[in-house]
């Protein structure tokens, strides 16, 4: 439990220090006439839309039991073992909307093109991680259970990008990033061989992540451009009331579209 808190709140450290990057330069004092330099400028603004997946390290089927709220599963009287044909991976499609900052260029008296603060709310519906399980009885009769964890998840995010301009119409892109984000409306299914089919509510959830972003995007009109992003970090599950887990990796694909502004 310690390292999901001390995980949580190094997340949040990053979360209130990425807004000072850069910001902490102080401007010269060139007297009272000099007009107040904002440090930040909007860059553009975009949405995006793509696949998102995190996959768990030490996801067991105690810790899905613990993960349901009402009646628990009948369980089943065999030594049952995980199948090997599932990965414990939840995946699903993930919607977002940003807005990224420029910091201003002390040294060239304008903003820098080439640093983004971007920050970024998105919305998962019916995420899914299967897991299926199997076992035999003393006369070598096969049994089996099968859970399905279904989750919605809404989070916000931090990222910081620098990148570099290929001519007016392409950019490449690449930076850190964490995010931090709360379930709701989780679903636990089960059924197998020795259950009917079980339906039951789930544990709310905290996720935090830490990630590498990368991208580019490609102008196709004035102030329009269409982006493709790949994310890949880890992080971790922190479940009310339930056992917490290891997000391994966490991977992104996302395509979208951006306005910029004063390009």
């Amino acid at each position: 439990m310690k390292t999901s808190y001390k995980l949580l709140l190094w997340t949040f450290c990053i979360f209130i220090s990425l807004p000072s990057i850069h910001a902490q330069q102080t401007v010269p004092n060139l007297g009272n006439s000099t007009p107040k330099i904002k440090k930040w400028k909007i860059a553009n603004v975009g949405v995006q839309t793509g696949s998102y997946i995190d996959n768990y390290s030490n996801i067991t089927q105690q810790g899905l039991q613990s993960m349901i709220r009402g009646n628990v599963v009948p369980m089943v009287l065999v030594d049952l073992k995980e199948n090997s044909d599932y990965y414990a991976a939840m995946e699903g499609g993930r919607l977002s909307a940003y807005i990224s900052l420029n910091p201003f260029n002390f040294e060239q008296g304008n903003r820098n093109f080439n640093q983004e603060l971007r920050l970024g709310l998105s919305m998962t519906l019916d995420r899914e991680l299967m897991l299926d399980y199997y076992g035999f009885d003393e006369n070598r009769q096969r049994h089996n259970l099968t859970y399905c964890l279904v989750e919605n998840e809404f989070m916000v995010s931090a990222t910081y990008l620098f990148k570099k301009h290929i001519g007016r119409h392409i950019s490449v892109y690449a930076g850190p990033g964490a995010n931090i984000g709360t379930t709701f409306d989780n679903q636990m299914l089960a059924w197998g061989s020795d259950i009917e089919f079980f339906d039951s509510k789930a544990s709310a959830s905290i996720y935090t992540r830490l990630y590498g972003e990368a991208g580019l995007s490609l102008r196709v009109l004035k102030g329009i451009t269409f982006t493709a992003e790949t994310q890949l970090g880890v992080g971790m599950q922190i479940v009310h009331g339930g056992k917490n887990n290891i997000v391994s990796s966490t991977n992104a694909i996302s395509l979208g579209l951006q306005y910029q502004f004063g390009w």
